[in-house]
């Protein structure tokens, strides 16, 4: 973390002001979901048309820095990048589009990842970072201008006139919230059998 500080800072003083001023060009279209429904397939496929921009591995695992990242930095990160998730078969690289729940764990404390890292207290975590339940107002509204920057963030980089394209299961049951964030924002719903979709989640457990 404390190399990743002046980087981060950089960026911060380059272009925070900027991105704060940045008017989407679109509203944002998600992608939502159960996990395992095959959200990441049809992310992949829509990211392959030049209209949308979206958040890729590089920009979601380093979202605080990504915009001055160094060659050196990238070589070192393209050398410890697996090839495949380790859940699946399904190709990664650093430019590939991801969800942005990694990067809203980073840049704040609600995020869905925590039902993994802390399975003890998994409905707890649960219902604070997916269901929104019982959580302080001050801890929500830093969720909310998090959120609302990560996407005016993604679209400046971009270069502002791509609509954005955010995939993330997560996101089924945040719609209020991204509807208060962005009220003209649009929602694919993809489903799936949900015997495989147990399976499929038993697998990735």
């Amino acid at each position: 973390m404390l190399l990743r500080q002046p980087a981060a800072e950089l960026e911060r003083l380059l272009y925070d002001r900027a991105i704060r001023a940045h008017q989407l060009s679109a509203p944002p279209i998600f992608i939502i979901g159960h996990a395992r429904s095959g959200t990441t397939h049809l992310h992949n496929l829509l990211a392959l048309d030049p209209r949308f921009a979206f958040i890729s591995y590089l920009q979601t695992s380093l979202p605080r820095q990504f915009m001055c990242i160094t060659r050196p930095e990238l070589a070192l990160l393209r050398a410890a990048l697996p090839a495949t998730r380790g859940m699946d078969n399904v190709r990664m690289t650093l430019e590939s589009a991801q969800e942005e729940e990694m990067a809203l764990g980073i840049l704040g404390d609600i995020c869905s990842y925590k039902c993994f890292y802390f399975p003890r207290r998994l409905i707890h975590h649960f219902s604070e970072s997916v269901l929104l339940e019982n959580v302080p107002a001050e801890k929500l509204q830093r969720f909310k201008d998090t959120y609302r920057m990560l996407v005016k963030k993604i679209s400046y980089a971009a270069g502002g006139s791509r609509q954005i394209l955010f995939k993330n299961p997560t996101s089924t049951c945040r719609i209020p919230l991204l509807l208060e964030l962005f009220p003209d924002a649009r929602f694919i719903h993809i489903v799936r059998d949900p015997h495989e979709v147990f399976h499929s989640m038993q697998k990735l457990w």
